[in-house]
C-alpha cells in the first residue's frame, strides 16, 4: 500500500514541477485572454463609438462658418382675392364715394434663393475648444474602460488557474484514497484490519470524491466567468496555457517606489472636465458680443390672371442684401448665473482631482506593500514546500530501512500536499497583488 502511495505522490510531484506539460494542448494564455477581452467586450466597443460621436460633433462645429444657401418655390392660386376700401378723396374732390378694390391676381407664385453667411460668431472658438476637449475626455474614457477590462480578464484568468490547480490536487487525493480503500478491502478480507478501520478509509474516499466534484464545479464556474470577461465561449477557453508558477517567473521582483508612475486615466479625465468647465465659462462671457452675419435674397414673383408661367411680363423680380448684428441687451441675469454655476463646477473638478490624486497615491503604497508581503509569503511557502519534500523523502528511506513507522511516512506525505497547496495559494495571492499594481500604474505597455 505504501508503494502505491509513493508512486502516486511522485506522479503529482512531477506535474507540479513541470506544470506546462499538462497544458501541451492549451488554447489560451493570460496575454491572449487580455487581448480577447479588448477585442470582444461590448463596453469598449461602446466607448469607441462614443469617441466617434464626439469627433463628429467637432466636425459639425467646424461647419458653423460655412454659408447656408436655401431656395423656395411657391405656386399659389387665390380662389378669393383680398379686398380693401380706399377713401373717395383718393380719387376725386371731397364727397367722392369710397371704392372697394381687390389686391393681387388669381395666380400668384414665387421662386427664390437666399444666402446667409456668418461673419462673426463670438462663441465659435470656445465651441471648437470644448469639442476638442470632449474628444480628449472620451479617448481617456476608452483607456479607462480598457484598463478595467484588462484587470477583470486578468483576475478571472488567475482564478481559473487556481481552480484548475485545486482540481488537480483533489483528483490526486481521490486517487490516493481509492488506492488506500482498495488495499484496505483486501486487508479486511484477510482479517488484518477491522470493519471500523475499513469504514474509516471508505469515509476518506467519499469525502475526497465530494471534494473533486466541488472543485470541478468551481473550475467550470471560473471558466464560465473567464468566457464572459473575454467575450468568448467556454469551449474556446477550456484549456489554459499558463500556470501559476510560470506567471510568477514572469513578474519583476522589485517595484518602483516613485509616485510619478501613476498613470490612471481618471486623473487626466478630471483635468479634461476642469478644462471644459473653464471653456464653458469663457463661451458665456463671449456670448455678450454681437453675432454678425451677411444675408441676401433673390426672388421672382409671378402675377397673372391665368396660369401661363411662360408668358412675358408676368414675372417680377426683387432682391436685397444686408448685414445684421444680434446681441443680448437683457436676459434676466441667466448668463451670469450660468457663469457662476460653471465656476463652482470648476472648483469641484479641482477638488476631485486633488482627492483622486491622494487616493491613487495611497493605492500605490498599498499595492507596493501587498506585493512585497505576497512575495515574502511566496518565498516562505516555497522554502516550506522544499523542506516538507526533503522530510518525506528521508522518512520514506527510513521506512525502507525499517527505522521509521508507516504512519510517520503518511504524516510526511500529507504535509507535502498541504505545503504544495499553500505554495500555490501564495503564488495566486502574489499575482493578484501584481495585477493591482499594474492597474494603479495604468497597465503600462498594454
Amino acid at each position: 500500500m505504501l508503494k502505491s502511495f509513493i508512486i502516486s505522490f511522485l506522479t503529482i510531484w512531477i506535474s507540479f514541477q513541470f506544470p506546462n506539460y499538462l497544458f501541451a494542448q492549451s488554447a489560451i494564455s493570460l496575454s491572449s485572454a487580455q487581448q480577447l477581452a479588448l477585442q470582444n467586450k461590448e463596453e469598449l466597443k461602446i466607448s469607441k463609438y462614443q469617441t466617434d460621436i464626439a469627433k463628429t460633433e467637432k466636425e459639425k462645429i467646424n461647419t458653423n462658418y460655412l454659408p447656408t444657401i436655401s431656395s423656395e418655390v411657391d405656386f399659389r392660386y387665390n380662389s378669393q382675392l383680398q379686398s380693401n376700401i380706399l377713401p373717395g378723396i383718393a380719387f376725386g374732390p371731397q364727397g367722392t364715394p369710397d371704392r372697394r378694390i381687390t389686391l393681387g391676381t388669381p395666380y400668384q407664385s414665387w421662386a427664390g434663393i437666399s444666402l446667409s453667411q456668418p461673419l462673426f460668431k463670438p462663441e465659435f472658438s470656445a465651441d471648437k475648444a470644448i469639442a476638442k476637449e470632449q474628444i480628449t475626455w472620451q479617448v481617456l474614457q476608452e483607456k479607462k474602460t480598457s484598463t478595467e477590462i484588462i484587470e477583470s480578464a486578468s483576475l478571472s484568468y488567475l482564478q481559473s488557474l487556481w481552480e484548475n490547480e485545486k482540481v488537480k490536487i483533489a483528483n490526486f487525493n481521490l486517487n490516493r484514497t481509492l488506492t488506500i480503500y482498495e488495499t484496505a478491502q483486501s486487508q479486511y478480507a484477510q482479517g488484518i484490519i477491522t470493519e471500523n478501520q475499513l469504514n474509516k478509509y471508505k469515509l476518506d474516499q467519499i469525502q475526497a470524491k465530494a471534494e473533486v466534484d466541488k472543485c470541478t464545479r468551481n473550475l467550470m464556474l471560473a471558466l464560465s466567468d473567464l468566457s464572459w470577461k473575454t467575450g468568448t465561449t467556454i469551449q474556446q477557453i477550456n484549456q489554459l496555457i499558463d500556470s501559476l508558477p510560470a506567471l510568477l517567473a514572469q513578474t519583476p521582483t522589485e517595484l518602483s517606489q516613485g509616485f510619478e508612475i501613476i498613470n490612471r486615466p481618471e486623473l487626466a479625465m478630471e483635468k479634461s472636465t476642469l478644462a471644459q468647465q473653464l471653456l464653458k465659462t469663457r463661451k458665456i462671457k463671449k456670448s455678450y458680443l454681437p453675432t454678425v452675419s451677411l444675408y441676401a435674397q433673390y426672388t421672382a414673383q409671378y402675377l397673372n390672371q391665368n396660369a401661363n408661367y411662360f408668358e412675358k411680363a408676368t414675372w417680377f423680380p426683387y432682391n436685397y442684401i444686408g448685414i445684421k448684428a444680434n446681441f443680448t441687451i437683457w436676459d434676466g441675469g441667466i448668463k451670469q448665473k450660468n457663469i457662476n454655476t460653471y465656476q463652482l463646477q470648476s472648483e469641484i473638478s479641482r477638488l476631485k482631482y486633488n482627492s483622486l490624486e491622494k487616493e491613487y497615491q495611497q493605492d500605490l503604497r498599498t499595492a507596493i506593500t501587498k506585493h512585497k508581503n505576497a512575495k515574502q509569503e511566496v518565498d516562505i511557502q516555497k522554502s516550506n514546500r522544499q523542506l516538507s519534500e526533503d522530510i518525506w523523502k528521508t522518512t520514506s528511506l527510513q521506512l525502507s530501512s525499517g527505522i521509521a513507522l508507516p504512519q510517520e511516512t503518511l504524516t510526511a506525505y500529507y504535509s507535502v500536499l498541504q505545503q504544495q497547496q499553500l505554495y500555490l495559494n501564495a503564488i495566486y495571492d502574489y499575482l493578484n497583488a501584481w495585477v493591482a499594481y499594474q492597474k494603479i500604474t495604468g497597465f503600462a505597455g498594454k
